[in-house]
């Protein structure tokens, strides 16, 4: 049986993963306010700045389908963030480093064991998700 790794090992990997990552982000979170009309208006408000991650085209495990599902019909993206990165579903990405490609969070993969990335799902920004 293998050993579990240490906290100096796990971090160690964390770093190395993160190094590797190519591209950049700026997380925004959905913020509701009152307007002068008596409703309600959500802004996206930059979150988190600088976060490094790496973006490719389409999801790449069968066990996505379900997730695949909600979003048919929109150019859909895996996005891979550093281990505990704090992202949630309906966020707002800003890849700065794609010409400031705009995603939204359609879903966010729990870690099955000890978490080295944190891994999204995420449509381009105006894709309305098919019924």
């Amino acid at each position: 049986m293998p050993d579990t790794p240490s906290l100096e090992e796990l971090t160690s990997v964390r770093s190395e993963l993160t190094g590797w990552m190519p591209d950049v982000c700026t997380i925004s979170r959905v913020n509701r306010a009152d307007d002068e009309w008596g409703g309600q208006e959500d802004t996206d408000t930059p979150f988190l700045q600088g976060i490094r991650c790496s973006i490719e085209s389409g999801a790449g495990q069968e066990q996505l389908e379900v997730i695949l599902d909600r979003v048919r019909g929109v150019q859909i993206y895996t996005v891979t963030f550093p281990a505990l990165t704090d992202v949630r579903v309906n966020d707002k990405l800003i890849i700065t480093s794609q010409n400031n490609l705009e995603l939204r969070v359609q879903a966010v993969m729990d870690p099955e064991s000890w978490e080295l990335e944190r891994r999204a799902i995420a449509s381009e920004e105006g894709g309305q998700p098919s019924a």
